[in-house]
């Protein structure tokens, strides 16, 4: 992908050539038979697969083409424990607790917003191949459990798949989560950025785009052809101004004074 990286599927992550190469020298195996060829030549000898951009595609496979474009899928499909039916887990503690602190906690016992809630996370988890196209954004004050509420939806979403990132790495000029992690949870959003041109055209691409340019010092610009889903917070006793017709955020101010014990 860019012309000089390679994926290493054991290790789960990007590499350059040199350090491939250097690697390759350093095998105990090698120590008295020089290689004839570098690791790099040999790979491209033994024709590697090669792929064209990066995705986050839900449903399909770790290598597919569109579109005469080929991907290389970086999206993790979540692992669950086997469910049993609904009925078995009706009165289950793990799961009241939850809904209770989502409900009473975070939608401030509003029957509305609960259900808005829990009918966001129903779709991304059923529907991980379409793009929500808005942010979630939780005001409140510190020690109502948004963490605590983050955690729980990164093992949902599939660990490997999300990353926990401040407000400026999330709309900064390098960006180079993007090529690990398609769902992004940002917990100190600062409203000073919604005033930020620059910073709110990148929120923008980010919220609702489903191409995306990401720039890696001293590599050309890479696109990236997928969706993102954020979910953010904010501790900040100022609310966030929202235009009339904001469309790209469902922003809920929490006012509720239950703390998680």
């Amino acid at each position: 992908t860019g012309g000089d990286q390679y994926y290493d599927t054991y290790k789960v992550k990007f590499c350059k050539p040199k350090e491939i190469d250097t690697l390759y020298l350093r095998d105990k195996n090698l120590v008295f038979h020089k290689p004839k060829v570098s690791a790099t030549e040999f790979l491209q000898r033994v024709d590697i697969p090669i792929v064209d951009e990066i995705s986050f595609a839900a449903g399909k496979p770790f290598i597919f083409s569109k579109d005469g474009t080929k991907y290389l899928n970086k999206y993790e499909i979540p692992k669950y424990y086997h469910l049993k039916p609904a009925a078995d887990y009706k009165d289950n503690p793990n799961f009241t607790i939850i809904r209770d602190h989502i409900k009473n906690v975070l939608a401030n016992g509003d029957e509305t917003n609960f259900r808005r809630l829990e009918d966001i996370i129903a779709s991304d988890l059923r529907h991980p191949h379409k793009n929500r196209k808005y942010m979630v954004v939780f005001n409140s004050s510190q020690g109502v459990g948004k963490s605590w509420f983050f955690d729980v939806l990164r093992k949902l979403y599939g660990v490997s798949n999300c990353v926990e990132l401040s407000f400026k790495q999330l709309t900064g000029q390098y960006q180079n989560f993007l090529f690990n992690h398609c769902y992004l949870f940002v917990n100190e959003i600062e409203s000073s950025g919604f005033d930020d041109r620059g910073r709110r055209a990148s929120l923008k691409t980010l919220v609702d785009g489903e191409t995306h340019y990401v720039e890696i010092k001293n590599v050309d610009l890479q696109e990236m052809n997928c969706h993102y889903t954020i979910w953010g917070a904010t501790n900040e006793t100022i609310p966030m101004f929202m235009a009339e017709k904001e469309r790209r955020t469902f922003y809920l101010e929490t006012v509720s004074y239950t703390h998680l014990t």
